[in-house]
């Protein structure tokens, strides 16, 4: 009995100690996401925000397609990593700039005229089976 009940106050003080973990991690994804969204608003061209990112050695990936549904390639750049589901080994959290094309072009292409019509938080599995 002892030794259930031992066992059960672990079990509760480690799903505790996980959501308050979730949850400082929630408020530090927003208060980066803050510090992009502020300087970075929608209708900036891709050139402008990129040109932003560097000048702040901000590392970014170009990867298609979390926004517009137009096949336009979006802007993520890692802030976080966490456990993933079951069946992947982690799961990634990035603040994806999401962008539309302004002029026709080849799918999944990018063009400095790319407009950016939001800044959010992207959190995707990695390494999945």
């Amino acid at each position: 009995m002892a030794v259930s009940l031992v066992a059960l106050s672990s079990a509760h003080l480690s799903c505790a100690s996980r959501k308050r973990a979730q949850v400082k991690h929630a408020t530090d994804y927003q208060s980066v996401l803050s510090s992009y969204s502020e300087p970075l608003t929608p209708g900036m061209t891709r050139k402008r925000v990129e040109d932003y990112l560097r000048s702040k050695n901000t590392e970014f990936r170009q990867q298609c397609c979390f926004g517009s549904g137009d096949n336009t390639p979006d802007d993520l750049t890692k802030i976080g990593s966490e456990d993933g589901p079951w069946y992947c080994s982690r799961t990634n959290v990035y603040v994806a700039f999401k962008f539309t094309a302004v002029e026709r072009h080849a799918l999944q292409n990018v063009y400095d005229s790319d407009k950016l019509v939001g800044v959010a938080i992207l959190r995707w599995p990695e390494d999945c089976l």
